[in-house]
């Protein structure tokens, strides 16, 4: 009597988890008649490596020839002849991937400092060209925000940040916010701002 109770609930434990592993696999296979087809990923695919963005030419108006390439993630050059304050502009954590006017694109947020206490925070777009990353446009975001998270999403950059409120002192905003950017060309424009 003992090895059949054992038996059933051997039976019965087996069952719950091939249960469990048929939907689980339905979540990832469908059937098509007496075809297996694997559904697609609803994932976007990233077009550059985490190396290319951090090795790349962006635009800045905080250099004189408007642009600066990227060594590891970041560029530093003196601010003015003999002076010991630097231009700093690194690219963040924040990166995002999809389409934007139908081509594969990713967004960045860059952050630039010309020594003082600021730290401005731009949001830049690439695509590919030639095989190779190329910063398209790019939108000053404010300084000293913060950036929560970036994503591209029906052909939009969608950012939720924190910025300064009427009363926020510049080091310390307060005010949540969801920016929500189109690229129009060589151009991102906010299409839900005041």
């Amino acid at each position: 009597m003992k090895n059949i109770l054992l038996s059933y609930l051997f039976v019965l434990v087996v069952g719950v988890v091939m249960s469990a592993c048929t939907s689980t696999l339905q979540e990832n296979f469908d059937t098509n008649e007496d075809e297996l087809v694997i559904l697609q990923s609803t994932e976007p695919t990233c077009i550059f490596t985490d190396t290319e963005l951090k090795n790349v030419e962006y635009q800045s108006e905080w250099i004189d020839s408007g642009t600066v390439k990227l060594t590891n993630g970041e560029y530093r050059v003196q601010a003015a002849p003999g002076s010991a304050s630097e231009i700093i502009i690194f690219l963040t954590d924040h990166a995002a991937c999809g389409k934007l006017e139908e081509q594969d694109a990713m967004a960045v947020v860059l952050v630039s400092s010309g020594g003082g206490s600021g730290s401005f925070y731009d949001l830049a777009v690439l695509m590919e060209t030639d095989g190779r990353p190329e910063n398209v446009a790019i939108h000053s975001l404010g300084d000293r925000v913060m950036v929560n998270s970036l994503v591209i999403e029906n052909d939009e950059i969608v950012l939720d940040m924190v910025t300064h409120g009427p009363d926020d002192p510049m080091c310390c905003p307060t005010q949540p916010v969801v920016k929500i950017y189109k690229l129009k060309g060589n151009e991102i424009i906010e299409i839900n701002g005041p």
